[in-house]
This record gives C-alpha cells, structure tokens and sequence, in this order.
C-alpha cells in the first residue's frame, strides 16, 4: 500500500517535471506571429491550474495521515485537469 510520504513524493515529482514543460510552453508561445492574446489566456489557464493542483497537494501535506486517502481524489482530479491543459498548450504551440 501506497503511504502518503510515498504519493506527495511522486506527486512533487510530476509537478516539477510539468512546471518544466510549462516554462518550455511559454517560451515557445512568445514567438512572433502568433496571437499573444490567445498565449496569454492559455499561460493564465495554466498557471491557475497548476496553482490548483499545488493547494490540493498542500492540502494533502496537512491532513492528517488517517484522513489523507480522502484527499487523494481532489488532487489526483487537479493532477489529471493540469496535465490535461499541459498536453493541450503544449500540442498547440508547437
């Protein structure tokens, strides 16, 4: 079984990895000729996300280890909707 240590580990990991193509994201959709308004809104979405994704984590980190299985969800849905909206900026700046 999966300890919480063990998931907010794994979870910080992905994170990271995903902040990574989130910078490669932004600096590709800076390029000229391209509708920065639509870039801007994307990069918003992503951010707004990936600060979602992070206050469930952080949630997580601070619930009790009894309660912690309970919160999995909410993050791994705020993981899913992050990697989700990564894929699709990335798909579309490239």
């Amino acid at each position: 079984m999966e300890t919480k240590q063990d998931y907010q580990n794994q979870m910080r990991t992905q994170l990271s990895q995903l902040d990574a193509r989130i910078d490669e994201i932004k600096a590709t959709s800076g390029r000229p000729n391209s509708n920065t308004r639509i870039q801007y809104r994307e990069q918003l979405a992503l951010s707004a996300k990936r600060d979602a994704a992070c206050q469930k984590l952080l949630e997580l980190q601070e619930s009790r280890d009894e309660a912690w299985q309970d919160l999995k969800a909410g993050v791994d849905g705020a993981w899913y909707e992050l990697q989700s909206s990564v894929n699709d900026a990335s798909s579309k700046f490239q």
